[in-house]
C-alpha cells in the first residue's frame, strides 16, 4: 500500500468475508466494537463498500465496524472509530 493511495473509512456494520463483488485486496481493517469481528451480518457496510469501490478503483476501504446485526450501536463506539481515523490520518500524514 502507497503512502499516495487514497483511504477512505467506511464506519458501518462490517464486511462480508467472501462476496465476490468485493476487492479484498483494497481492503484494510481498522477498527471493531466487536472482539475482532468484521463480519457483516446485514448486509449493509458490504453494499457500500462495493459501491465505493466501483466509483474509486485506486482507493483503500478501511473498515470499522460500529454496528450490531441490528444495525443498532452506541454513541461511544462512533466516537472510537472517528477517533481511530483521525489519529491514523495523522499518523499518515507525518510519514509523507
Amino acid at each position: 500500500m502507497k503512502n499516495s493511495q487514497v483511504k477512505i473509512a467506511i464506519i458501518d456494520s462490517g464486511l462480508e468475508k467472501d462476496n465476490p463483488n468485493i476487492d479484498y485486496q483494497r481492503i484494510s481493517y481498522g477498527w471493531t466494537a466487536f472482539e475482532n469481528d468484521f463480519g457483516d451480518k446485514t448486509g449493509h457496510g458490504t453494499n457500500i463498500v462495493k459501491i465505493i469501490q466501483e466509483k474509486f478503483l485506486d482507493a483503500v476501504i478501511v473498515i470499522l465496524k460500529v454496528f450490531d446485526n441490528k444495525l443498532r450501536t452506541k454513541d461511544l463506539y462512533i466516537i472510537e472509530a472517528v477517533s481511530y481515523t483521525h489519529l491514523r490520518a495523522h499518523e499518515t500524514l507525518r510519514h509523507l
